[in-house]
């Protein structure tokens, strides 16, 4: 009997927000004919998707040493000082821009939506 590995949730997580932003750019680019809007979705997305990472990679070390709470909290603020950073310059730049930038870091959230409907999907029919 073979002893089954704990799923990577944030590599998960990372698949499904890659695939949704593409997915994004394109009915983006439909829409607005415009290649700068997916551009700009494309950064917001990449900074969500590193912070996600970032977020969970701390969260884990935090858990298992017990130590650097103070570190964890200092990249809570570099993160958020960098989303804050992309997002004004990108509202200085072009005042719809600033919409596209909030739905690509919004893909991390849907993204992980989307993981934890298939976790209940799979879970729902294998009874557990």
């Amino acid at each position: 009997m073979t002893i089954k590995s704990k799923p990577d949730i944030g590599g998960q997580v990372g698949i499904k927000a890659i695939g949704a932003e593409i997915i994004a750019m394109v009915l983006i680019y439909f829409f607005t004919k415009s290649f700068i809007y997916c551009i700009i979705s494309l950064t917001g997305a990449a900074i969500s998707i590193a912070a996600f990472t970032l977020l969970i990679r701390s969260t884990d070390r935090i858990l298992k040493k017990g130590k650097g709470r103070m570190m964890f909290f200092l990249l809570a603020q570099v993160k958020l000082l960098i989303i804050a950073a992309a997002f004004y310059a990108f509202s200085r730049w072009t005042k719809s821009g600033a919409v596209f930038f909030i739905q690509g870091v919004a893909i991390v959230y849907l993204a992980v939506l989307i993981e934890g409907l298939a976790r209940f999907s799979g879970n729902a029919s294998h009874g557990t």
